[in-house]
Order: C-alpha cells, then sequence, then structure tokens
C-alpha cells in the first residue's frame, strides 16, 4: 500500500510537470502570435488583408492572444 502511494505521487509528479512544461509553450505561443499582431509585422498585416480584415481587428486579435496568454499564466500559478 504504501509504494502504490509513492508511485502515485512520483506519476503525479510527472504528469505535474509535463504539464506545466505544455502550459508554459502554449504561452509562448500565444505570446508570439499577439506580438506579430500588435506590432503590425509584415506578414500579418498581409494575411488580414488578403481575408479583407482591418488592422484594427488584427490588433485586437493580438491583444486578445495577449489576454489569454497572460489568464493562461494566472491560471498556472495560482
Amino acid at each position: 500500500m504504501v509504494e502504490n502511494a509513492a508511485e502515485n505521487r512520483t506519476e503525479n509528479s510527472k504528469r505535474f510537470r509535463s504539464v506545466s512544461i505544455l502550459s508554459a509553450i502554449v504561452a509562448l505561443v500565444f505570446l508570439g502570435a499577439g506580438s506579430g499582431k500588435l506590432i503590425g509585422a509584415g506578414q500579418m498585416v498581409e494575411t488580414f488583408e488578403h481575408f479583407g480584415f482591418d488592422t484594427d481587428f488584427m490588433r485586437f486579435t493580438g491583444a486578445a492572444s495577449w489576454s489569454a496568454d497572460a489568464d493562461q499564466n494566472r491560471r498556472r500559478l495560482t
């Protein structure tokens, strides 16, 4: 019984570490995607204009990506 408890703790620790790493990667992806939109990177502007969206909408979606990133980090840290 004690061995099972120790194995469960080890497995939970590994799972928590894996989830934390994946969560940090997702946060970086959101941050990177939002940054390109917020600074008006050329490729982002071209893509949004190609689909008929205004640059204001591009900046809005960039801010939303940053907001999602901040929320992701807040949840991970609490």
